[in-house]
């Protein structure tokens, strides 16, 4: 497969995975969320799903953890706090989610 068939392939199945998982519903009392990466570039060469959103707090992110561990398609929400300084902000927390197909 060609690397721009790939990314079409990729770029669909990450809209279908967004829809399916209610995302942005989940999301929806975030002031901002913004798309980035290849997903955004439409370059996609890896099925991943990179997005930034609005500062909240250690509350909010855990109600939309829950909202989110809550549909079928999702089979685990893992939260690490980070120790690492240098690849991200002090106070910011990486939060990954396990979608199941």
């Amino acid at each position: 497969m060609d690397p721009c068939t790939r990314s079409a392939v990729l770029r669909q199945e990450a809209d279908q995975v967004l829809a399916r998982i209610g995302l942005f519903e989940c999301l929806a009392g975030c002031r901002r969320v913004v798309l980035t990466g290849s997903y955004y570039l439409d370059v996609m060469i890896y099925p991943d799903i990179d997005l930034y959103i609005s500062k909240i707090s250690i509350e909010q992110l855990f109600a939309i953890g829950t909202q989110l561990a809550k549909r079928k398609a999702v089979r685990a929400i893992v939260f690490e706090k980070s120790s690492d300084p240098v690849t991200l902000i002090p106070g910011l927390v990486r939060e990954k989610s396990l979608i199941g197909r």
